[in-house]
């Protein structure tokens, strides 16, 4: 009789596309078992912990779960060593977790609380800002270290928590510190956005996470400080921090912009039961576009008389008929 072992494919349940920042393995309650198949999906990193410590971390691809994969979780583990029985371990007592390293784009930030600031022409007043960030995961065991600091049990919910709200605490503290102007908050001006960017980015660079940009879109003042500030003439549009990329912030500057070089346009593939100069396959086709209205007249080509080989007598008679006479009126 024939016995096969049916060893256990580990691999994430999600799609691609997941926004979960941390996804934790459901394992059995020994851990890991050697043998298993490990399946790590493209942008995703396969990490082993014990007791908030990053012991292995492996990269995209399909493996086979072996002591020489997880060089540090059976190093770190004595797993090497035989039990009484002389046998090797058979399994690993580690929580496994897949950390995502796709971008993350428009995630909103909120100041926690209304942030009191202090201003020597309007006062002591409390705001609250919002905006948008784009980031990615490019450390996985910093991160893990970072969320660790915070909580014991690590779950798939509970990651995506601990690090929003880091982050929204984190810029709360900013702006109270640095305490800016409110004028300047008003029109949200790209100092701020700078200054968010440039202090965000070493608090983030620390926990294993890249930041992309960031934007102030919104700033919510108290009725009385909003009706001063709105009394106010509208700044330049170059100090302006809209939040929005470059392109957009020149496609609100020029709103009809210059069109120069060849213009173009589109030739669509003609209807069912015409012939079709152009294949299917090949469309769209683009062409420059002759702007001007008027046609040019056609010519005929002009046909060249075939030259008649002469004579001697008859050069002489072509000679006398250009000759003319001159007459003077007398």
């Amino acid at each position: 009789m024939c016995f096969f072992r049916r060893y256990k494919k580990i691999a994430p349940k999600l799609n691609i596309e997941s926004k979960e920042l941390v996804v934790k393995q459901k394992l059995g309650r020994k851990g890991i078992k050697f043998g298993s198949k490990l399946f790590v999906p493209r942008n995703f990193a396969f990490v082993t912990v014990k007791n908030g410590k990053v012991l292995d971390i492996v990269n995209h691809g399909e493996y086979e779960i072996t002591p020489k994969l997880l060089k540090q979780t059976v190093l770190k583990l004595k797993l090497y060593k035989p039990n009484k029985k002389n046998k090797t371990a058979k399994f690993a007592p580690v929580e496994v977790y897949f950390v995502n390293l796709n971008d993350f784009d428009q995630v909103a930030w909120q100041t926690n609380n209304r942030v009191e600031l202090e201003d020597k022409k309007y006062g002591v007043y409390k705001i609250t800002a919002k905006g948008r960030y784009n980031f990615n995961i490019v450390d996985p065991e910093k991160f893990l270290k970072y969320l660790y600091a915070d909580i014991v049990d690590l779950s798939s919910e509970n990651s995506a928590n601990i690090f929003l709200t880091g982050v929204n605490n984190f810029i709360s503290k900013l702006l109270y510190d640095k305490n800016f102007n409110a004028e300047k908050l008003y029109f949200k001006d790209k100092e701020i956005t700078n200054d968010l960017f440039v202090s965000l980015s070493e608090y983030l660079h620390n926990s294993g996470v890249n930041l992309e940009g960031i934007t102030l879109e919104n700033v919510e003042f108290p009725s009385k400080t909003l009706k001063m500030l709105e009394q106010l003439a509208t700044p330049p549009k170059e100090s302006q921090g809209t939040g929005k990329s470059a392109f957009e912030d020149w496609q609100a500057n020029n709103p009809n912009p210059v069109k120069k070089g060849p213009q173009f346009v589109t030739i669509e593939p003609e209807k069912k039961g015409k012939k079709n100069f152009f294949k299917e396959s090949m469309a769209p086709y683009f062409f420059a576009e002759d702007n001007d209205d008027e046609e040019e007249p056609q010519t005929e080509p002009v046909k060249k008389k075939k030259s008649k080989w002469l004579g001697p007598i008859e050069k002489e008679k072509l000679e006398k008929s250009k000759q003319f006479v001159n007459l003077d009126d007398n």
